[in-house]
């Protein structure tokens, strides 16, 4: 398994630290953020592979986020994998149209997230 950097984001700081502890158990490197803005700024600086971000973000929801990820020059090309409580029609297309790889529902089928991040994103050097 090759180890990944990994950032979580997610307003429920329940579940953002939860999934945060469960990937790391998998042995991947994760850090956390509670909100779009905040996940922008980590991201930056901590250069995740893969992000797993909630799109029912309060402010600036997951679907502006993706887009805010591919129009940045250091993010375009991170994974992102989004997580819902529920699901709209239109989210499979918007989603794709945005770059987001998949949509889990919530509660996560974690055998299925952990297969998704072992085949997601080759790992490429931390701040490259």
């Amino acid at each position: 398994m090759v180890r990944k950097r990994v950032l979580v984001v997610d307003d429920s700081v329940g579940t953002a630290e939860s999934l945060s502890m469960i990937v790391a158990l998998w042995g991947h490197d994760c850090r956390v953020a509670y909100n779009g803005l905040e996940a922008l700024d980590v991201a930056r600086e901590y250069r995740p592979e893969v992000v797993l971000l909630d799109l029912g973000l309060p402010g600036l929801d997951g679907f502006s986020m993706a887009q805010r990820f591919r129009e940045d020059p250091q993010l375009h090309d991170t994974t992102l994998l989004a997580m819902t409580g529920y699901r709209e029609d239109g989210d499979n297309q918007l989603a794709r149209e945005l770059g987001i790889e998949r949509i889990f529902v919530k509660p996560l089928d974690l055998a299925a997230l952990e297969a998704e991040l072992s085949r997601s994103a080759s790992p490429r050097p931390a701040g490259g």
